[in-house]
């Protein structure tokens, strides 16, 4: 007598329908989880990595797992597999498609590891509040003060596709202010950002000095907006570590915060932008030597992946 062949094995034996089974109920799965949870975002509003949680944060990860278990063993209990034979199985449809790894990839981060549940969870707030007001807080010596000399009134260029990049260039109020230490910008080129519409705040000390202007002045304009935080976007043009704790304040006061920068590949400022901050964009990737407005595609955007986003082949 020829035994028949285990179910798993049988199921083994058809990949591609068993693995786009598990797919498109895992894609179901993640669109029903961003419904429920859509409306839980408002508690992740000022999450910046590294900080307590509060009671509400932990509450919503619990309910999440709970959400994902209940609706998880509806359709895995359809397969004929033990634990050890699913964990194959999700091995396999990680591999099959580069949308089977982000499912599988995403799904275990945010159930796994509270701080991509809640970096998630801000996403999702910051994708259901549209930015309104924008500045632009630029740190010219440290970055771009060589292209504006070289390429004169060319150098808002690349501001622009970082702003495009980051979702921002649409955004009814956008103000620039350049900071730099006194003599560092030559009147001919303070003449041009004056042409741009970008204000010139020039220290009357030390490059310290100006750092505290620039450091002073996102602490009045959070002042301003306190009131509704998730109308406005702080983008900080800069290489330099000492902006970390603004872009930090920024985030727990629940405004939105990027940065443009040209750090060293790789180094360890560089991990900490991408961790502390809501978007980030390399200045380099923006200044081309082409007059399109657009293009220019550096930026990384998002940090994370929201639940909103659709998985499809």
């Amino acid at each position: 007598k020829v035994e028949e062949p285990a179910p798993f094995l049988v199921a083994m034996a058809l990949p591609s329908f068993v693995t786009s089974f598990v797919r498109e109920n895992l894609t179901q799965l993640m669109q029903d989880c961003a419904k429920d949870f859509q409306g839980m975002c408002t508690d992740f509003a000022t999450f910046v990595p590294g900080q307590e949680m509060s009671l509400k944060m932990t509450e919503h990860h619990r309910n999440f797992l709970e959400v994902v278990d209940q609706r998880s063993s509806g359709f895995l209990s359809q397969l004929p597999a033990d634990d050890e034979q699913l964990q194959v199985l999700f091995e396999r449809v990680r591999e099959e498609t580069d949308v089977g790894k982000e499912l599988v990839d995403k799904l275990l981060a945010w159930a796994l590891d509270f701080e991509s549940f809640a970096a998630m969870m801000h996403d999702v707030y910051r994708d259901a509040h549209p930015v309104q007001h924008v500045r632009v807080l630029w740190d010219i010596e440290n970055l771009g003060l060589t292209e504006l000399k070289q390429m004169g009134a060319g150098v808002i260029k690349p501001l622009r596709r970082a702003l495009k990049s980051f979702g921002y260039a649409e955004a009814p109020d956008i103000r620039y202010v350049a900071f730099a230490p006194p003599g560092r910008v030559p009147e001919k080129c303070g003449d041009i950002l004056l042409d741009l519409r970008v204000e010139g705040r020039w220290a009357k000390a030390s490059k310290e000095a100006a750092d505290h202007e620039l450091k002073a002045h996102a602490a009045a304009e959070m002042e301003l907006f306190k009131g509704r935080p998730e109308e406005v976007a702080f983008v900080i043009v800069s290489s330099d570590k000492d902006f970390i704790s603004t872009i930090k304040e920024c985030r727990q006061k629940g405004f939105a915060a990027a940065v443009v920068h040209n750090a060293a590949r790789g180094s360890n400022h560089e991990k900490l932008l991408s961790v502390y901050t809501d978007q980030v964009a390399r200045w380099g990737d923006f200044v081309i030597d082409d007059d399109e407005e657009g293009g220019g595609g550096g930026g990384q955007g998002c940090n994370h992946e929201t639940l909103l986003s659709v998985y499809t082949d």
